[in-house]
C-alpha cells in the first residue's frame, strides 16, 4: 500500500473517531494486556479487552470490547462459510465470560 492510501486511510479513521467523540486508538504494536484494558472499543466505546488488527486499515491494532469481538469472529466465521458457526461463537462467548 502506497503511503498516500495509507494516510488517506489514517484520515478517515481519525475523522470516524472525532465524530463519535473518541480519540484514535490503534497503533502498529500489540498493546499490553493492562494497557488494552484502559482503552475503550473502537466500535462502541465499552471497555476493551481485545484487539484486531485489519490490512485495509493500515495495519494498526484496534481495541475491541468482548462483545465486539464476538460479533467480528461470528462475521467473519460466516463469511468463511464455516457450518458450524452458531455453535463456535457459542462456545466462545461462553469461554469468554460472555451472556
Amino acid at each position: 500500500m502506497g503511503y498516500l492510501a495509507r494516510l488517506r486511510i489514517k484520515n478517515i479513521a481519525s475523522e470516524v473517531a472525532r465524530r463519535k467523540g473518541w480519540s484514535l486508538h490503534g497503533r502498529t504494536k500489540l498493546y499490553t494486556p493492562v494497557g488494552i484494558t484502559r482503552l475503550p472499543c473502537y466500535r462502541c466505546g465499552e471497555t476493551a479487552l481485545f484487539q484486531w488488527q485489519i490490512c485495509s486499515d493500515g495495519n494498526v491494532w484496534r481495541p475491541i470490547c468482548a462483545e465486539c469481538d464476538i460479533k467480528l469472529n461470528a462475521l467473519v466465521l460466516q463469511f468463511m462459510n464455516d457450518d458450524e458457526w452458531e455453535r463456535k461463537i457459542k462456545i466462545y462467548r461462553e469461554s469468554i465470560g460472555g451472556e
